[in-house]
């Protein structure tokens, strides 16, 4: 199979990119033609992805926040819109944004729960049910790479609060400091991943 490239605009106001496919390529070979095929689908032309020191994902010349994440078979890249002022370099609650993509039937996840879920999370989201854990797997994940700082600990500093379903938002927290960070989360499923969006 062929990759697929596919730009969706979301009703949070978040443009997402997925490129899918390429099944005879593995590991990190597919990921750079991934990547590659994402920075020749530009609007304007070809793009170019940068990373800032704190590992946070930038397109050279443009004022966006991006975000991006993979799993076997999918790269998908969130874009939001902020201020033209906005030091995209720092997290700042206005232009936050992060994206987890996971397969939908990686049931590994289940087994992991007790490590990224908290005492009431692991309650509230069904053990039995794969959907909701991969939907949580995937909000804790966006949730860590939209506060920009890989040193929390996202098994006890970051909460969902509501999980989201593939129909209604969710809502979640992250506890940085002295500081409490909220969330929305929303959610959707995209051939066979499901991807969660939070900003």
């Amino acid at each position: 199979m062929d990759f697929i490239y596919e730009r969706r605009r979301l009703p949070i106001g978040v443009k997402v990119e997925e490129v899918t496919g390429g099944a005879r390529y593995k590991g990190r070979v597919w990921l750079e033609i991934a990547r590659q095929i994402y920075c020749e689908n530009g609007k304007d032309g070809y793009r170019e992805l940068g990373h800032f020191a704190s590992g946070a994902p930038f397109l050279y010349g443009a004022d966006e926040r991006i975000s991006i994440s993979h799993t076997e078979g999918c790269l998908v890249v969130a874009t939001k819109a902020v201020a033209p002022d906005t030091d995209l370099r720092e997290f700042t609650p206005s232009a936050a944004l992060g994206v987890d993509v996971e397969r939908s039937d990686r049931e590994k996840v289940t087994a992991l729960r007790e490590r990224f879920l908290t005492e009431r999370e692991l309650k509230e989201v069904v053990p039995d049910t794969l959907e909701a854990s991969i939907i949580a797997w995937t909000c804790k994940e966006a949730m860590l790479k939209a506060v920009m700082d890989p040193a929390i600990d996202w098994h006890h500093a970051i909460e969902i609060k509501k999980l989201p379903t593939l129909s209604e938002e969710g809502r979640g927290v992250v506890s940085r400091g002295d500081e409490s960070l909220e969330f929305q989360l929303y959610t959707y499923r995209s051939e066979g991943y499901i991807i969660t969006v939070a900003y």
